[in-house]
């Protein structure tokens, strides 16, 4: 995000990934506890309906349905090799 917000604003691109990630943003607060809701729109969103998986991801938290982030992290697991190689080429 850092990047993203030093783009310049000329650049539609940037300005339109940066609303793709943060259009449904929204502050919470936390209780006494530590606790928080997450709000309707996004469980919706994310189809939350039973056990969800707490994820952490370099310097952010995911919050997903159980079923959908195991399918999804096999899928990137079999991929891994690909991957790597990908971001080997972009110098990452």
């Amino acid at each position: 995000m850092k990047k993203l917000r030093q783009s310049p604003l000329t650049q539609r691109k940037a300005r339109d990934f940066q609303r793709l990630m943060t259009h449904q943003a929204s502050e919470v607060e936390f209780d006494s506890q530590g606790r928080t809701l997450i709000p309707g729109y996004l469980r919706e969103f994310a189809g939350l309906t039973g056990k969800v998986v707490i994820a952490g991801s370099a310097t952010r938290i995911e919050i997903w349905d159980q079923v959908k982030y195991h399918k999804y992290m096999q899928g990137i697991e079999e991929a891994g090799e690909q991957i790597a190689e990908s971001l080997a080429e972009q110098g990452i």
